[in-house]
């Protein structure tokens, strides 16, 4: 029984020690593995705030390769929390792992980190409660490679609707060229419409000062029919008197002086004069500097300027109604001021006789207190009250020369 139980003890020992021995030898398989991985890896417990949400993680352990993929050294993460380490870390990295850590789930994903510049592929998990290891790496050239692939290809697709937006202007371009074309043989009878029949005046003269163009308001305002005046000299449309004046303004233009707004008297051929506003361009010839004529558009303002004649006299009218109506007022002024004097001058006269007449009273009440009683020690001091009270006094005073008249006594209070 001795042997039996001294060969059990035997066979456990040796059992233990082999188990020892491959669980070191696993354990150096695992350090090996952990020293060596090209992925970086990290353990880490998660930190909470009072109502139980994670807000920090420490780091419990990483291996060289988390330290190359991070850049960040053993010594520097260790014990740390990476708020302390990294305080511009994205609130996603703490949320997810601490979802991971207090759950038991596993994740992967992709996320970039703003503070180290980097993107890493993840794969977490959770090996005890309150805790979560990570497994990265690196794919920010991935990323950087795939967002240059996306510009590319978002550059291409643009290029592609450029292309076929330049496609569609060019297609557009040639129907409007086939269109103008088209609109040509109709476009001179078009303008010579548009000039013939518009309402305001138009002509149009050569660099000789003759009429080339002539349209039917200009025939409505000077009495000519357009025909007639074709090849005429322009000097047919003004008053004699103003013929000088108005020669040197066309002349003025055919220089290259261009007509914003001037007045210029047409004569009608009834021998009225009509006041026109003119403005003018000139047309130039196929080497664009060259004056081959000028075309002039005119506006009919006679009435215009009668009813401005006629404002003007009344303005003039009302100016000195004015003038008037403001002699009127200082007449008024001076009146109220030499009422106002005078109001002033018989309220004074009103309060002197006022007074006068309570000092007069005062002297018959007293007069006439002395006359109603021989007591006259009391008559004396209802006297002095009454003094008192119309002089708004609050003591009155009798006194009385000696015969040295030099000294006073006071007889009554």
């Amino acid at each position: 029984a001795q042997f039996a139980e001294l060969s059990n003890k035997i066979r456990y020992a040796a059992g233990k020690k082999r188990s020892e021995e491959a669980l070191a030898a696993s354990e150096r398989q695992f350090n090996l593995l952990f020293e060596h991985m090209n992925a970086g890896f990290a353990l880490h417990e998660i930190l909470l705030d009072t109502s139980g949400k994670p807000i920090d993680y420490r780091y419990l352990a990483i291996n060289p390769a988390f330290e190359k993929l991070t850049g960040l050294s053993a010594g520097a993460l260790l014990g740390r929390t990476v708020r302390e380490v990294l305080p511009g870390t994205e609130e996603y990295w703490i949320s997810t792992c601490g979802e991971i850590a207090l759950t038991g789930a596993s994740r992967q994903f992709e996320n970039s980190s703003a503070v180290l510049g980097k993107w890493y592929d993840v794969l977490a998990y959770s090996p005890a409660y309150g805790q979560f290891a990570v497994s990265i790496q690196d794919i920010t050239e991935r990323k950087t490679a795939e967002e240059k692939l996306r510009k590319s290809h978002d550059e291409l697709h643009a290029a592609n609707e450029q292309l076929a937006a330049s496609e569609e202007e060019m297609r557009s371009q040639l129907d409007e060229i086939i269109t103008i074309r088209d609109q040509l043989d109709e476009s001179n009878e078009y303008l010579e419409n548009l000039i013939t029949y518009a309402n305001a005046p138009i002509i149009v003269w050569d660099k000789r000062c003759r009429i080339t163009r002539f349209n039917n308001a200009f025939g409505t305002l000077t009495g000519i029919v357009p025909d007639e005046a074709i090849g005429k000299d322009l000097t047919i449309l003004f008053p004699e008197e103003r013929r000088d004046v108005a020669m040197d303004l066309i002349r003025r233009a055919m220089a290259g002086e261009t007509w914003d707004v001037v007045e210029i008297p047409i004569q009608h051929r009834s021998g009225e004069v009509r006041t026109v506003l003119w403005n003018s361009a000139n047309i130039r010839g196929s080497d664009g500097k060259t004056i081959i004529a000028t075309i002039a558009q005119g506006q009919d303002i006679t009435e215009r300027k009668k009813a401005e004649l006629a404002f003007l006299q009344k303005t003039e009218e009302l100016h000195q109604k004015n003038e008037e109506l403001a002699a009127s007022e200082e007449e008024i002024r001076h009146s109220l001021e030499e009422m106002t004097a005078q109001e002033l001058a018989i309220r004074k006269k009103t309060k002197e006789l006022e007074e006068r007449y309570r000092f007069e009273e005062l002297v018959r009440q007293i007069v006439s207190r002395f006359i109603r009683t021989d007591d006259f020690d009391q008559n004396i001091r209802a006297s002095l009250a009454d003094i008192g009270t119309y002089c708004v006094a609050s003591r009155s005073y009798i006194f009385e020369l000696r015969n040295n008249r030099e000294v006073m006594d006071n007889t009554y209070e």
